[in-house]
């Protein structure tokens, strides 16, 4: 996976709060040791999506509305095959 930043810098210990995802799938995170958008781009480079979705309480949408939040701070996630 490379995490590839557009446009303005977006801080690495940024809160997970900046990506207005639902507050169960904020809990979740937090709850399982994620607390920034740093945390978040180190999961998915290193584990992908599955990581993410064992967490308890963190399912498909939770995921579906990260990403699209990262996309919306121009943060693009693509896997490198």
């Amino acid at each position: 996976l490379t995490i590839d930043k557009i446009g303005e810098s977006v801080g690495s210990e940024q809160a997970i709060s900046e990506l207005k995802l639902g507050a169960r799938s904020e809990r979740a995170l937090v709850k399982a040791g994620i607390s920034s958008i740093d945390d978040i781009k180190k999961i998915l480079q290193s584990s992908g999506d599955k990581a993410l979705l064992d967490v308890p309480g963190f399912g498909a949408k939770g995921l579906s509305d990260l990403k699209a939040s990262l996309d919306a701070l121009g943060i693009e996630v693509t896997v490198d095959e």
